[in-house]
């Protein structure tokens, strides 16, 4: 199956040259730590100083959670894989959300709507972005009155060159690292230009505010999950990596940025009386704002741009699979297709919703929870409960790369030890075989990068035609138990092989879902409980929140697709 726009042409051909976790985090930081955080004055406005600190504070060990379980399950697709794939057959495709659904579902019906689900949500949010672009031209231009669907039209024309030719993430590195320094530059100076303003009101700020309810809470709660749901796009980062296993090692960096710019932008723009519901609208009309906006135009830009690399591949594999990475004009012209024809959409629903921080608030509690933080947990009970069944070791123990999250050692595997015998032959002394960690109570697990994947299938390469030692000698390799004797393990049929017999149905499925719950301990199925009723309340309360401050925003400001023209009192 191929269902996603971030297949590797290294798990067909294989090893090529990856990411980095370092690389993975400034894309990680450019997307998730964008425009989204200037709206935390307007969020701690709205909370007050404890639950703005409750919500920043606690979010961010949940996100973590749900991403270094998208990690584990990534393994465990592939360890199962192993398992009960033929000598030959190519790895299984971990790419996307949709490519994982399949797998750990065993359902490709499953895995297109997931596609479907996941990629309209980040499409929704790239509308968001067009709203920004159209404001902040309004803003650089305050002393002539622009209108916001004007604004909106030139942004989309200034991205028309720069969504046509770029297609690849590995070839925005450098850029994303450009944009998060961009940003704190923005952050940084707009908090100088609201100190200095000495016709701003009197800091108006409360521990708990007087007239927060429930509703209030949740509905500004919305925008704070947004800020921490960058996981639709994680295993596409876990793709593009030299060693996937990694991943979790950039929340080192990632993490620390995200919390601390978080809070400052919370706590300080409250404690300044930033006003406005976003910052940069908080700043006077003048020649900073002026500066500020064009920045904020160049880093909405630079964000949207790389989110459209990722759905624009996407749509262009749906339509013409064979030419995806072909560098024709033909393929050029498919890809400009999609990304022109995203553009035109969004610019209609950037009109339709004029609003931008209501807008995040109403994509954030009705689809950015779901997406991001359940339908992950549900995607790592699936590939626990299929695991199991493989006979291998328990999924819980499985440590990926989060080596210096966890304090645990990590190492890529030694090609020349890969195999049966230096694996397995290491177990039957006792030891682990390099790029294994010992686990207490269980069988070593082998912590390799994609391009051991194929090893761990006996897949061979095109290039060598050669098969593996171990896997020339078996079509299929038997478990092995501690002391190196082989083991019965009941045999598991491969998502294809599932679809093609009939005989696995998704309700069997959700039985080994069921399954991977009852074999983790009592504290992460709390913390999977937590993660999904604060995803409920933000959806059925914030969302109902978030849709009232529309409704009351369009009889204050017009109706969609009217002018919006930037005015002083507009929040």
């Amino acid at each position: 199956m191929s269902n996603g726009p971030a297949v590797s042409s290294r798990s067909l051909s294989g090893p090529t040259h990856g990411l980095s976790w370092q690389s993975i985090s400034w894309l990680m930081l450019s997307d998730i730590v964008g425009t989204s955080v200037l709206t935390f004055s307007g969020v701690a406005k709205s909370l007050g100083w404890i639950f703005t600190l409750v919500f920043i504070m606690g979010l961010f060990p949940l996100s973590l959670y749900v991403s270094v379980l998208m990690a584990r399950t990534r393994t465990l697709l592939v360890q199962a894989e192993a398992a009960s794939c033929n000598v030959g057959e190519p790895p299984p495709r971990v790419g996307t959300m949709g490519e994982v659904a399949s797998c750990a579902l065993c359902s490709k019906t499953i895995g297109r709507v997931v596609e479907i689900v996941v990629y309209g949500y980040t499409f929704l949010g790239q509308a968001s972005y067009l709203l920004v672009l159209g404001t902040s031209l309004q803003q650089c231009f305050f002393s002539d009155p622009l209108c916001l669907d004007v604004a909106i039209a030139i942004g989309c024309v200034v991205l028309l060159v720069p969504v046509c030719s770029v297609r690849k993430l590995s070839e925005s590195v450098l850029l994303c690292l450009f944009n998060t320094v961009l940003i704190a530059l923005v952050v940084v100076m707009a908090f100088i230009a609201i100190a200095r303003d000495s016709s701003r009101p009197a800091p108006d700020a409360h521990l708990v505010p007087p007239d927060l309810s429930f509703e209030s809470m949740m509905g500004a709660a919305t925008n704070v999950v947004y800020s921490f749901a960058g996981q639709w796009m994680y295993f596409e980062l876990m793709e593009s990596m030299d060693t996937p296993s990694d991943f979790p090692q950039a929340f080192l960096i990632a993490g620390p940025f995200m919390v601390v710019t978080y809070l400052t932008v919370a706590l300080l723009g409250y404690g300044l009386g930033a006003a406005k519901s976003d910052l940069v609208s908080s700043v006077p009309h003048g020649p900073v704002l002026r500066v500020l906006a064009m920045m904020l135009f160049i880093h909405v830009g630079i964000v949207y741009l790389l989110k459209t690399v990722v759905l624009a591949r996407y749509l262009h594999r749906l339509c013409s699979p064979l030419d995806l990475e072909a560098r024709t004009v033909s393929s050029y012209l498919k890809h400009s297709s999609w990304s022109i024809a995203m553009l035109a959409v969004g610019f209609l629903i950037a009109n339709a919703i004029p609003f931008f921080s209501q807008m995040l608030g109403l994509i954030g509690g009705l689809l950015a929870g779901p997406i991001n933080f359940v339908l992950p947990i549900i995607l790592y009970l699936a590939a626990l409960g299929r695991h199991s069944s493989c006979g291998l070791v328990n999924g819980r123990d499985v440590v990926v790369g989060a080596a210096a999250v966890f304090g645990a050692p990590s190492s890529p595997t030694d090609p020349s030890t890969s195999g049966e015998d230096g694996a397995e032959g290491a177990v039957a002394e006792g030891t682990s075989a390099p790029g294994m960690l010992e686990l207490p109570g269980a069988e070593s697990v082998c912590l390799s990068s994609e391009r051991d994947d194929q090893q761990l299938l006996g897949y061979h390469s095109p290039a060598t035609g050669s098969l593996p030692a171990a896997a020339s000698r078996n079509t299929r390799r038997p478990a092995r138990n501690f002391a190196g004797g082989a083991v019965s393990r009941p045999p598991v049929l491969s998502a294809t092989d599932v679809e093609g017999s009939g005989r696995h149905s998704e309700a069997t499925a959700s039985a080994t879902s069921f399954a991977g719950l009852r074999s983790l301990p009592c504290w992460e199925v709390s913390l999977m409980l937590l993660i999904t009723t604060i995803t409920l309340l933000t959806m059925i309360f914030g969302v109902a929140a978030q849709i009232k401050d529309i409704i009351q925003m369009e009889d204050e400001f017009g109706a969609p697709f009217s002018c919006h023209a930037l005015n002083e009192t507009e929040t």
